[in-house]
């Protein structure tokens, strides 16, 4: 060509072309950084949404208000999900089968709702509020027991460990969706909007679990009348079929022992 190899290229052509091509890889760059911006977006509203629920928390003495509020939702919740799921075929078999899955959800075997407090066909509100008015009624027996300063920090633990658990759990759930979102690509599907709509799902179903997480943790808590455990204390008789004798139930004394004992 004549020239030396250390010339510079000079072409208007060429100059072109780097610069397009330049514009073009500042632009993907722009994009993929736009893009995981948005993705941590929804992670970031979510996390600030978490965070103040908690703080409410941590802030306040007496967080029963908090709680009552979701023992209504947790109820609504439950309920809205065992009629969808229902395969009576009946109204009197429909109440029966609400009924029965909500004693096991939030009453337990020890205090269930029983045939004779409920009639054979009730409305889903009538079902409601029986099943609200036994749960408070519980609670409020356990208070009573308890005392407000010891219900009360009970009641903080456990929504406070029930957040925590479920945040924990959902932030690695949503970190299994976002790897796993852009094959959504290939069926020309918005990767980012579905990543929206699932992750806005998820989160709402982890409000609703730590709603009923924390109603069934309360209401296994067990609390038992002084009383109560005085007579459990109390010994009790057995008779042998060999011996006839009455022996108390408790530790065995040995003699041998009691006669060390008394020669010290």
């Amino acid at each position: 060509m004549g020239k030396d190899v250390d010339t510079p290229l000079e072409s208007r052509m060429v100059s072109r072309s780097v610069e397009s091509a330049q514009k073009r890889v500042e632009g993907n760059n722009y994009d993929s950084r736009k893009q995981v911006l948005q993705y941590d977006d929804v992670l970031r509203k979510q996390r600030e949404i978490m965070y103040a629920e908690r703080n409410e928390v941590l802030e306040n003495e007496v967080v029963t208000d908090i709680i009552q509020e979701m023992i209504g939702d947790a109820v609504d919740k439950t309920m809205a999900f065992i009629i969808e799921n229902l395969e009576a075929h009946s109204e009197k078999e429909e109440t029966e089968e609400i009924i029965k899955s909500l004693n096991e959800k939030f009453l337990g075997q020890k205090n269930p709702i029983t045939e004779s407090e409920y009639s054979d066909v009730m409305s889903d509100d009538e079902i409601r509020e029986l099943v609200l008015h036994r749960i408070n009624l519980e609670l409020a027996e356990k208070r009573e027991l308890l005392g407000d300063e010891t219900m009360n920090s009970f009641e903080k633990y456990i929504l406070l460990n029930a957040i925590d658990d479920r945040w924990t759990d959902h932030i690695d759930q949503m970190d299994q969706l976002r790897k796993g979102i852009f094959l959504r690509s290939y069926g020309q599907i918005d990767p980012l909007r579905e990543y929206k709509t699932e992750g806005y799902q998820m989160f709402e179903d982890m409000i609703d679990d730590i709603q009923v997480e924390v109603v069934t943790n309360l209401m296994r808590i067990r609390v038992e009348r002084h009383e109560e455990i005085e007579m459990k204390q109390e010994p009790t008789n057995l008779v042998t079929n060999d011996s006839k004798e009455h022996i108390a139930r408790g530790p065995v004394k040995s003699a041998s022992r009691e006669e060390k004992k008394s020669s010290y």
